[in-house]
């Protein structure tokens, strides 16, 4: 306990409560295609940040780019402007698959002499 607030108590003051700032993740649900980008608001513009990711240290900046995050990750920023501090954290969720690219072929068919060949590839970015 710091020396102030033990007189602050003897003297029967309550301590002063830390000062949180307002801090969320955007998007509140993101998947392995989105960024993450840590917003603050009510503080100075001299903001720290720190990015955890599962634990880890993983960023020291604002933001984090889509492809440094894998589903299932937890990431959690703590935001800090010297007098204050807010965290926040987000789950990385599974990126809906994409539409399947279809190619047709050849192009040009004739009746009788070309077979038509249909492909379909999947394409899921997790």
């Amino acid at each position: 306990m710091r020396l102030a607030s033990l007189l602050l108590a003897a003297c029967g003051i309550p301590a002063p409560t830390p000062a949180v700032l307002d801090v969320h993740i955007d998007p509140a649900t993101p998947d392995t295609t989105h960024g993450l980008t840590a917003v603050v608001s009510g503080a100075s513009p001299n903001l720290t940040f720190t990015w955890m990711r599962d634990g880890a240290a993983a960023g020291d900046t604002a933001t984090i780019a889509a492809d440094a995050t894998t589903r299932s990750e937890r990431w959690t920023v703590t935001v800090t402007d010297g007098a204050a501090s807010g965290t926040a954290e987000v789950v990385i969720a599974n990126a809906p698959p994409a539409p399947f690219e279809v190619t047709i072929g050849p192009a040009a068919a004739w009746p009788g002499e070309n077979d038509l060949r249909c492909e379909a590839t999947p394409a899921d970015p997790d």
